[in-house]
């Protein structure tokens, strides 16, 4: 068990976020455990078998009504952990394991109004380069090259995105900060959040290494070109970037060019669709895609039949 003081242990609530992947809830279950923090599971309507075994392991759960993604599910979850006076809050997805000396970690850069996301490995033990630098002009995301920015002495750097794999915050800075996102259901929805804590208080990216992949997600290539291997993933990144530009925009944060990158961004994934898919239907979601995006429809996509499902 990390060695940090009881009172910081019991001020912790982690926050884990699942739907249909049972196998992978129980090993991150299994490793919270050794912890000795309060955990909730939100069970995004899984449809696996999830609910039976929670109940069975009488784990603290909130079963959701319905699958409202990563976004709703973590909104949920720390809104109820926030209810019951929790001081921080540490977020996971169901297919993260906490490491040992995660929480000690934690403990030591913790601060009022500090959002902290840690270093972080793959499924094969190499190190997770965090894209944690936003140009705000443009929105793009640069990484922060883990052996170069924790050269010599530093412990943590400055960030202005997050992760929720393994995110550590305080419970307050949070109550703030959830409104714009809890409706993306994948996809912005922790960066968005990492840019809010960024302005509103700390956003530190840690060196130490607190969470490991379960597995490694696999973005198809084409030439240099990476995108998101699911249409509907493709969806929601364009729709909730939309989103994003537009409360940048409205806040007098930047975002002057972020247009013309949403316009590159949006060209891509259509090219790779058409390209790598020979799907000239998907082009169609895509196109909703932008429209949703600017008239701030988060329900449509809840109807939306996916080409070839």
């Amino acid at each position: 068990m990390d060695s940090v003081s009881e009172t910081f242990r019991k001020g912790v609530c982690a926050v884990v976020v699942t739907h249909n992947r049972l196998a992978c809830l129980k090993r991150t279950l299994g490793a919270l455990r050794g912890f000795g923090v309060a955990v909730v599971v939100v069970d995004n309507a899984s449809s696996d078998g999830t609910g039976a075994w929670l109940r069975e392991v009488e784990a603290e759960t909130l079963t959701l009504p319905r699958n409202v993604g990563g976004s709703g599910g973590f909104a949920a979850g720390m809104r109820w952990a926030i209810a019951r006076g929790f001081d921080w809050l540490w977020l996971m997805d169901d297919d993260v394991e906490p490491l040992p000396g995660a929480l000690a970690a934690y403990a030591r850069h913790a601060a009022p109004g500090v959002c902290l996301t840690p270093s972080k490995l793959t499924a094969t033990g190499a190190v997770f380069e965090f894209e944690g630098r936003l140009c705000w002009r443009t929105l793009r995301r640069r990484r922060l090259p883990h052996a170069r920015v924790f050269a010599g002495e530093r412990k943590a750097v400055p960030c202005e995105l997050a992760c929720f794999e393994g995110l550590f915050v305080d419970a307050r800075l949070a109550a703030g900060l959830i409104v714009p996102w809890e409706r993306f259901f994948l996809g912005w929805d922790d960066m968005l959040f990492g840019m809010l804590a960024s302005k509103a208080g700390r956003c530190l990216y840690i060196r130490d290494f607190c969470v490991r992949k379960q597995f490694d997600k696999e973005r198809p290539l084409v030439g240099r070109l990476r995108y998101h291997s699911s249409l509907l993933g493709r969806y929601f990144h364009l729709r909730n970037f939309c989103f994003v530009i537009r409360l940048v925009r409205a806040r007098g944060w930047g975002g002057g060019l972020a247009w013309a990158r949403y316009a590159y961004e949006w060209a891509k994934a259509c090219a790779l669709t058409v390209l790598a898919e020979r799907d000239w239907r998907g082009v169609r979601l895509l196109a909703l895609a932008w429209w949703h995006g600017v008239r701030g429809d988060t329900e449509s996509a809840f109807g939306l039949v996916v080409p070839g499902k």
